[in-house]
């Protein structure tokens, strides 16, 4: 069985799907061995943490000038496999400059208590990561995936925004893969500048 969630409204899908049948049919979908997956809003909601979007987007730059600015609406996802079991995810990642608002999500995630090792998945467009039930990972496609996570230790007196560091981009070239959130079968993962 495949199930895939087309793109649409963040705030629609957080508002209709979540606590109602539907969320669960997909977490039993998935319990019995289901493929899942989604574009646009639909890969926004496969996180445990979403980008709710309540208010209306919002950009990098605003996200990072002030990460508690009423668009920074934050939600649980409506799916959550166990391997997104941290996971924020965000897409048009590169196109539409979401890096920001990724880290600025990622860092609200911390700092109110809600996960205290969220990790950021950003999606460029024309691109996949297909993520197994173990958490093993690839980036197919033409772009890459950008991961934003948690330093080990948070830097002194650093402001909110700086909490999550570092990012790191993949792509599906063939080079040394990285040892961040997932151990892939075949080392098909490349490492390049964020």
């Amino acid at each position: 069985m495949a199930i895939f969630i087309a793109g649409g409204d963040h705030a629609t899908y957080v508002q209709d799907w979540t606590n109602i049948a539907v969320a669960a049919a997909l977490h039993s979908a998935w319990r019995r061995g289901a493929v899942g997956g989604g574009t646009s809003a639909g890969c926004a909601i496969l996180g445990a943490h979403v980008f709710s979007a309540a208010n209306g987007t919002v950009y990098s730059d605003e996200a990072l000038a002030d990460p508690y600015n009423p668009y920074m609406t934050l939600g649980s996802g409506v799916v959550a496999p166990p391997p997104l079991a941290h996971a924020i995810t965000d897409t048009h990642f590169r196109q539409r400059d979401r890096l920001g608002r990724l880290v600025a999500l990622t860092a609200r995630l911390i700092t109110g208590g809600d996960d205290a090792a969220p990790l950021g998945i950003g999606v460029d467009e024309a691109t996949a990561l297909l993520v197994d039930a173990a958490g093993n990972a690839r980036v197919v496609g033409d772009g890459a995936v950008t991961w934003s996570r948690r330093p080990r230790r948070r830097p002194p007196a650093a402001p909110v925004s700086r909490w999550c560091s570092p990012t790191y981009r993949y792509t599906n070239s063939p080079r040394e893969r990285p040892s961040l959130f997932v151990q892939p079968q075949s080392p098909s993962w490349a490492q390049v500048p964020a």
